[in-house]
C-alpha cells in the first residue's frame, strides 16, 4: 500500500495524522485491556528506615490504563499504565499520591513507579517512589521488591 501526502493538501495531513493517532489510541487501549481489572497485594519494603515491612495495593485499572485506588495509606490521585520501553519489566505504572504512604512511620511521597510483567492473573514486580538518595525516611526513596499482585 503506497501512501502519497502532497503538501499543499493540508486537509489529506490532517486526516492521516487523525488516522495515525486513532490507531496508537487503539493499539495502547488493547495492550492495556487485558489487564483491566482489580487488583490487590502486597511487596517488600527493601529500606531500612521503615519500620513496617510490607506495603500495601489495592488498584483497579481500567481500559485506557487509567489507575486508580490505594497504596499503602495513600491515595493514587493520578496514575496510569504504559508499556515499559527499557527495562525487563513489560509495563510500569506511574501514579501521583496524597496522604501519607505509611503513615505510623509519617512518610508521604508524591509519586511511586511500578514495573511490572504478567504472570497468568497475577502482576509481578517492584517499586520506587519519588525521593533522593540521602536523607532518612523524610526525604529518601522508598522502594520494595517481591511485589504480587492478584487479579480480583
Amino acid at each position: 500500500m503506497k501512501i502519497t501526502i502532497i503538501s499543499t493538501h493540508h486537509h489529506n495531513i490532517y486526516l492521516l495524522l487523525i488516522f495515525l493517532l486513532s490507531s496508537l489510541n487503539w493499539s495502547f487501549g488493547q495492550a492495556t485491556e487485558n489487564l483491566k481489572g482489580h487488583y490487590i497485594g502486597d511487596g517488600k519494603i527493601i529500606v531500612n528506615w521503615c519500620n513496617q515491612e510490607r506495603l500495601s495495593f489495592d488498584i483497579n485499572i481500567d481500559n485506557f490504563g487509567t489507575v486508580t485506588g490505594k497504596i499503602g495509606d495513600a491515595t493514587i490521585h493520578i496514575g496510569h499504565l504504559k508499556k515499559n520501553t527499557w527495562g525487563p519489566k513489560k509495563y510500569l505504572i506511574i501514579a501521583d499520591l496524597d496522604g501519607y504512604l505509611v503513615e505510623e512511620d509519617l512518610i508521604r511521597r508524591k509519586s511511586i513507579k511500578i514495573t511490572l510483567n504478567v504472570v497468568d492473573r497475577r502482576l509481578i514486580g517492584g517499586f520506587g517512589t519519588s525521593g533522593f538518595k540521602i536523607g532518612g525516611k523524610k526525604k529518601m526513596i522508598l522502594s520494595g521488591s517481591n511485589l504480587v499482585l492478584e487479579k480480583q
